[in-house]
Protein backbone atom coordinates (compact mmCIF):
# COMPACT_ATOMS: atom_id res chain seq x y z
CA UNK A 1 0.00 0.00 0.00
CA UNK A 2 1.41 3.23 -0.93
CA UNK A 3 1.95 5.94 1.41
CA UNK A 4 -0.93 8.40 -0.48
CA UNK A 5 -3.20 5.72 0.46
CA UNK A 6 -3.44 6.79 4.46
CA UNK A 7 -4.56 10.34 3.31
CA UNK A 8 -8.20 9.44 3.91
CA UNK A 9 -7.61 7.24 7.02
CA UNK A 10 -7.84 7.97 10.73
CA UNK A 11 -4.85 7.64 13.20
CA UNK A 12 -4.64 4.74 14.44
CA UNK A 13 -1.58 2.24 16.14
CA UNK A 14 -1.69 0.10 13.18
CA UNK A 15 -1.52 2.85 10.48
CA UNK A 16 1.17 4.28 12.19
CA UNK A 17 3.15 1.37 12.81
CA UNK A 18 2.85 0.91 8.88
CA UNK A 19 4.11 3.94 8.12
CA UNK A 20 7.01 4.21 10.33
CA UNK A 21 7.89 0.78 8.73
CA UNK A 22 7.26 1.75 5.02
CA UNK A 23 8.98 5.03 5.51
CA UNK A 24 12.20 3.41 6.99
CA UNK A 25 12.11 1.09 4.08
CA UNK A 26 11.75 3.64 1.47
CA UNK A 27 15.17 5.42 3.14
CA UNK A 28 17.38 2.16 3.25
CA UNK A 29 16.45 2.07 -0.93
CA UNK A 30 16.37 5.73 -1.93
CA UNK A 31 19.36 7.02 -0.02
CA UNK A 32 22.01 4.10 1.04
CA UNK A 33 24.05 6.88 1.93
CA UNK A 34 22.29 7.51 5.09
CA UNK A 35 22.24 5.79 8.18
CA UNK A 36 18.74 6.41 9.65
CA UNK A 37 19.85 6.13 13.61
CA UNK A 38 15.86 6.99 15.17
CA UNK A 39 12.58 7.17 13.35
CA UNK A 40 9.83 8.09 15.07
CA UNK A 41 6.09 8.85 14.02
CA UNK A 42 3.50 11.30 16.34
CA UNK A 43 0.04 11.62 16.47
CA UNK A 44 -2.02 14.21 16.89
CA UNK A 45 -5.40 13.04 16.39
CA UNK A 46 -7.40 16.07 17.05
CA UNK A 47 -6.18 17.66 14.21
CA UNK A 48 -5.54 14.59 12.35
CA UNK A 49 -1.78 15.69 12.18
CA UNK A 50 1.43 13.47 12.06
CA UNK A 51 4.38 14.11 12.20
CA UNK A 52 7.46 12.11 10.86
CA UNK A 53 10.81 12.74 12.76
CA UNK A 54 14.27 11.38 12.27
CA UNK A 55 17.64 11.45 13.45
CA UNK A 56 20.14 10.34 10.88
CA UNK A 57 24.16 10.56 9.97
CA UNK A 58 25.63 10.38 6.45
CA UNK A 59 28.26 7.39 5.93
CA UNK A 60 31.64 7.79 5.90
CA UNK A 61 30.69 11.81 6.92
CA UNK A 62 30.75 13.48 9.93
CA UNK A 63 27.26 14.48 9.17
CA UNK A 64 24.43 14.03 12.04
CA UNK A 65 21.17 15.66 11.90
CA UNK A 66 17.56 15.56 12.07
CA UNK A 67 14.24 15.94 10.61
CA UNK A 68 10.92 16.28 11.03
CA UNK A 69 7.96 16.65 8.59
CA UNK A 70 4.48 17.45 9.90
CA UNK A 71 1.97 16.09 7.55
CA UNK A 72 -2.17 17.65 8.05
Amino acid sequence: MAFGAFIFEQISNNTLEYLKEDVGDKIKVNFPNINLQELSLLEEPDSNEISVQMYYSVINTDINDELTLTFN
